[in-house]
């Protein structure tokens, strides 16, 4: 039907048809929602330019109209509710890679466990060194019957080696008896005592005589000997050329001279051994203090190694069980999470199968991308407009539709984000999303125009567009991820992006105070944990403020632990304003500032919930703190006593080192008590006294640490453990 008249309504319907980068949806095309009613199809640069020729030979009805439109809406909604599907599974999925990146340390801690193991082997190590130092002595008297000819040197050799069997056995049976009490030492001390024969020296000869008697000669020999009973093995009785015509005696040992006179009257007479003893009574009177004294010491040197070794064997053990369990925890919770997922390949020990297991979801995810960007390609956006027959209705209608059409570019081509995550998916996750690519970017492909009149006999026109949509990697188009920069004094910047998190700590005070130690009322400040806004982008320097580069602005360093790639301290928050002031002087800038309290925490929890963004614990290998004090559950480790280089340790999941301990960071605000209810941008009080300090020190325990804990001092306070980090506004 044709109608003419002076006014002319022209709708268009512009659908945006989507497709993937991907191979698979090139190869199979995918058909837009089907337009119920056919009509002339134009290229999309052919409708931007107006080069095209419009037909008003066919005019197609309002009930044509109503048909298009309404089978436009619904392919929408039911595309809208398959993406929505889409879209639930894969923030499952992007949930269940954020579980799998928080057991990314497991190796660590097994690493840790192995540590432990070995550092225990080396405490039995350093006992047993430490054993076998210690020395007993004794006076010990032997009598040798010799072949003539035989030399001094060979005859000194043969009484050193009948005296030490007995000398070894007399005095190892001193030291072990000086171990009387069971303890986690005994089992060791056993063994070291099964695994030596002990060593004997030659400290002093106190008698050696040659005698001829009943037609033979005889050598007496007495000498003091030191014995190491834990140390080495003797050498075995070997042949001899000579026979042995009395025992080997302890004289110190009660009766012990009395039995020395009776073998020496054997081999001489009675005359001469009473004569001898006596004589030898006086010397050895001289020693036997000396020597008493000094085996008293020895044992209490050796029950001072045991009780030590007792003391650091419950303590190792203490973090073996602890590290042991941390393992076995985290095995099994892996093994769930893998089945959870539908991840079955994995063989072995559930660490070693993380990389493929982020690769399965990785794929799981691109799947449902591509079926996603399936549907989108379907999807159909449809405008209309009217002719006002001011001139050539074509003419209009062209001029109009080119119009049209470079709105839609403008309107649909900038890169958007293709899936939207919940808040509880915000920060790690969303810089997985980046990573990924999961952005499109839409472009004008086909349209088609329906000219039509209405129910009173105006002249409209509609206009549909399909559109071809690109996958928006990272980088391309608006809002794709700053790059880190590096500013004139080497300070390096990474982006942090504009979020929601939940603020303060998910533990109670009295939870808090159970596991990591202080009073409930130390944690109340923490308290109620609400969910906070970072409503603009913004970039932080990746470690603390170093000596080197406040060098570089002020021209001093005012640290205690001066080193150039140590944090500075000893700075207050007066300091750090002064600083940020002269920075942003030199660079010409107004930008450099400190952060507010709630960028943060934002920024050093990186999307993690726990109180550490390294979980419950915090280890000495994941942070510098007083090791010592590391919460009721988690395993103990050194206290280094000062700061160490900035990134020493491995970053957050966002790329800032040392968010946790080393130098206690100032904060923009002033310390007051949170607001209840969601905020956005909280800058603290308007006024008071105290200037906030998060993150803890070298010096502070583990609670200290955590990411909710919250400190603050006077502005001008300064001390060797408060330092400062620095943020720049994009």
């Amino acid at each position: 039907m044709v109608v003419r008249t002076r006014r002319a309504v022209f709708t268009i319907l512009v659908v945006f048809l989507f497709f993937s980068a991907h191979s698979v949806i090139d190869s199979h095309p995918i058909r837009a929602c089907d337009l119920p009613v056919q009509s002339q199809t134009y290229e999309a640069e052919k409708l931007e330019k107006g080069q095209i020729s419009v037909n008003l030979k066919t005019i197609f009805t309002q009930q044509d109209i109503t048909k298009i439109e309404t089978s436009v809406n619904t392919c929408r909604v039911s595309i809208s509710q398959k993406i929505q599907q889409f879209q639930y599974e894969i923030s499952n999925l992007l949930q269940d890679k954020a579980n799998l990146q928080g057991y990314a340390n497991i190796r660590d801690t097994i690493k840790r466990f192995e540590t432990l193991k070995s550092e225990k082997k080396n405490i039995y190590e350093t006992m047993g060194r430490d054993l076998s130092q210690i020395s007993f002595r004794g006076i010990y008297g032997t009598i040798l019957e010799m072949v003539p000819g035989t030399s001094r040197k060979t005859l000194l050799m043969e009484a050193r080696r009948l005296i030490a069997p007995s000398a070894i056995h007399d005095l190892r049976g001193v030291a072990v008896s000086a171990v009387t009490e069971a303890s986690s030492s005994q089992v060791v001390f056993d063994r070291i005592v099964a695994e030596t024969s002990g060593e004997m020296d030659i400290e002093t000869t106190v008698l050696e005589e040659r005698k001829f008697f009943k037609g033979k000669t005889q050598l007496l020999y007495v000498a003091v000997v030191s014995v190491k009973p834990m140390k080495g093995a003797v050498q075995k009785a070997g042949a001899t050329d000579m026979s042995v015509s009395s025992a080997v005696v302890d004289i110190l040992t009660p009766g012990g001279a009395q039995r020395f006179k009776g073998e020496l009257a054997g081999v001489t007479s009675a005359a001469y051994a009473e004569g001898k003893v006596n004589s030898l009574s006086k010397i050895v009177e001289q020693w036997a203090s000396v020597i008493l004294n000094g085996n008293g010491m020895a044992t209490k040197r050796e029950r001072s190694i045991l009780m030590d070794l007792d003391r650091k064997l419950t303590d190792k053990d203490d973090q073996i069980r602890s590290a042991q369990g941390m393992v076995e925890r985290s095995r099994a919770n892996l093994a769930r999470l893998y089945q959870n997922i539908g991840f079955t390949a994995c063989q072995g020990h559930a660490e070693r199968c993380l990389s493929p297991a982020n690769k399965y979801i990785d794929d799981k995810i691109e799947k449902l991308v591509d079926r996603s960007m399936v549907e989108k390609e379907k999807e159909l956006v449809f405008r209309k407009d009217r002719i006002r027959g001011e001139g050539d209705p074509a003419q209009e209608i062209r001029d109009l539709a080119c119009d049209l059409c470079k709105n839609l570019k403008t309107t649909y081509g900038q890169r958007e984000q293709f899936l939207r995550l919940s808040v509880s998916e915000m920060g790690v996750l969303v810089k997985d999303v980046k990573d990924q690519g999961y952005y499109i970017q839409r472009h004008p492909r086909q349209g088609w125009i329906y000219p039509y009149a209405d129910d009173r006999g105006d002249l409209w026109f509609l206009v549909a567009m399909n559109f071809r949509v690109e996958r928006g990697g990272r980088g391309a188009g608006e809002g794709a991820t700053p790059k880190t920069f590096t500013n004139s004094i080497g300070m390096k910047f990474i982006p942090i992006p504009n979020g929601t998190f939940m603020m303060g700590s998910k533990l109670s005070a009295s939870e808090i105070a159970r596991k990591y130690g202080g009073k409930e009322s130390d944690y109340g400040d923490e308290h109620p944990q609400h969910p906070v806004t970072i409503s603009k982008p913004f970039y932080m320097q990746t470690t603390e403020v170093t000596q080197g580069q406040w060098q570089a602005i002020m021209g001093n360093n005012p640290a205690r632990f001066k080193r150039d790639n140590n944090p500075v301290e000893k700075v207050s928050w007066n300091d750090a304003k002064e600083f940020i002031r002269k920075l942003n002087r030199k660079e010409g800038t107004n930008k450099y500032r400190l952060p507010t309290e709630a960028e943060w925490e934002y920024a050093c929890r990186a999307g993690t919930t726990a109180p550490f963004y390294t979980g419950d614990c915090i280890s000495m290998d994941q942070a510098n703190y007083d090791g010592n004090y590391p919460g009721s559950a988690c395993s103990k480790g050194v206290y280094r006593e000062k700061t160490v280089e900035v990134g020493s340790f491995a970053p957050n999941p966002w790329g800032l080192y040392d968010m946790h301990g080393n130098v206690w960071e100032w904060c923009e605000d002033w310390y007051g008590n949170y607001i209840v209810g969601a905020v956005t941008d909280p800058k603290g009080p308007s006024s008071g006294s105290v200037r906030v300090l998060r993150g803890g020190s070298w010096s502070s325990d583990a609670r200290y640490l955590r990411s909710a804990d919250r400190g603050g001092d006077f502005p001008g306070f300064r001390y060797n453990n408060l330092g400062f980090r620095i943020v720049r506004a994009q």
